[in-house]
């Protein structure tokens, strides 16, 4: 089931899933941290030619830069993949299933209702020049600037999965379906932040360029996924713009700028590890001059504190909270809530919106556990709380 049409799917019941049925992606990588990150100087075209949608790169360059962005990756993080001992360890330690149990759809409504968005804030937003987010679930957010509307990691399907019948079950339902939000607003833009399922939707792309307005639309994406989006997604006539780390793209007229910044993580659709890149994304109006930081998905590493330094402070960040454990496994891949709030304070985020979780059961922890952390954790700093999906906040 899809929620794009008509009423929002109200399915939230969340099957138990065996190994057989789920479909994980095992990241290769153990954990450590850079000491710095540093600008590539020698690119292939030009950053202003790119920031102009005019120019693209070559095949040849895409693979070349991202391989060198894969190197970079491992030598913060190390070369090793997992060891068979781990992935072992970690299968027994699991009973061989990275399934939590998840609550009864009753026991959700209750203690983790979904908000009714509030249309007309976001049709029309009381002041244009605030920076507006809406929490849709799981790392899909609506980002509204000057008037902008921006769509991150946007997916609207029940599962984060390559099939329709197996893979991570949605136990909490998107607050309107995609077809309302589509209908209500105009999306300028589109970011992708990495091809994994639970970020990169290809029904919920397909929905979207199949709608009449769809050829205004911008999509900025990491290396490597121009050439994906344009054989399963677009046509000729949709605006692409592929950003390698630290370059930037404007859209609106030069209203907004949308620059590609590192994250510690990695790419994987199907059997293609790492040959596209992923990243975060910085979005900076140039009227009001408010900034946001979307990251996707990432680890804990250094490079966080020389992005605050390079682009903070910020008016508000999203930051994952969710999909960390079994720990020794997936510390590479993504932050816990600890690190999180670490996180809040490397970037220089004013505020923060919990992201990557309440959505999908992807890993071993209580699907409520990271929400209950953050809330011991910040106490009565209200500027990192947890939010409920279709939540609109400003800043």
């Amino acid at each position: 089931r899809c929620n794009y049409g008509g009423k929002a799917s109200q399915n939230g019941r969340s099957m138990h899933q065996t190994a057989s049925q789920r479909v994980f992606e095992v990241s290769r990588f153990v954990s450590s941290t850079p000491t710095s990150i540093r600008r590539k100087q020698s690119m292939s075209t030009s950053i202003s030619a790119i920031a102009t949608g005019a120019c693209t790169r070559s095949a040849e360059d895409v693979t070349r830069l991202i391989k060198r962005r894969v190197e970079e990756r491992d030598a913060w993080i190390g070369p090793a993949q997992p060891t068979l001992s781990l992935v072992l360890k970690t299968m027994w330690q699991t009973g061989g299933s990275f399934s939590p149990t998840v609550p009864s759809k009753e026991n959700l409504d209750d203690v983790f209702p979904v908000q009714t968005l509030d249309w007309e804030q976001i049709v029309n937003p009381p002041d244009p020049s605030r920076l507006q987010v809406t929490w849709l679930g799981h790392a899909s957010l609506l980002v509204q600037i000057d008037g902008r509307n921006i769509l991150a990691d946007p997916v609207f399907n029940d599962r984060a999965s390559p099939v329709r019948w197996a893979g991570p079950l949605r136990y909490r339902p998107p607050p309107c379906t995609l077809q309302e939000l589509l209908e209500k607003i105009t999306i300028d833009a589109v970011c992708i932040s990495h091809n994994h399922y639970d970020h990169l939707c290809y029904d919920t792309l397909k929905y979207i360029v199949a709608t009449t307005a769809s050829k205004d639309i911008k999509f900025v994406v990491p290396l490597g996924l121009r050439e994906w989006l344009q054989k399963h997604v677009t046509s000729d006539h949709h605006d692409i713009r592929e950003l390698d780390w630290h370059e930037s793209t404007s859209i609106a007229g030069g209203s907004l700028t949308i620059t590609s910044v590192p994250m510690k993580h990695w790419s994987n659709r199907t059997g293609d590890r790492d040959e596209t890149l992923w990243c975060g994304y910085v979005m900076e109006s140039n009227v009001s001059n408010k900034k946001f930081l979307f990251p996707g998905d990432t680890a804990w590493f250094d490079g966080l504190l020389d992005i605050g330094k390079k682009y903070g402070p910020f008016d508000l960040a999203a930051i994952p909270i969710g999909a960390y454990e079994p720990r020794e496994f997936m510390k590479s891949s993504h932050i816990n809530v600890e690190e999180a709030v670490r996180m809040k304070t490397a970037i220089q985020a004013k505020k923060a919106v919990p992201i990557h979780w309440g959505t999908f059961p992807l890993t071993t922890e209580p699907v409520m556990e990271p929400r209950e952390k953050l809330i011991e954790l910040m106490g009565d700093d209200d500027s990192f709380r947890p939010w409920l999906i279709g939540e609109t906040r400003h800043s």
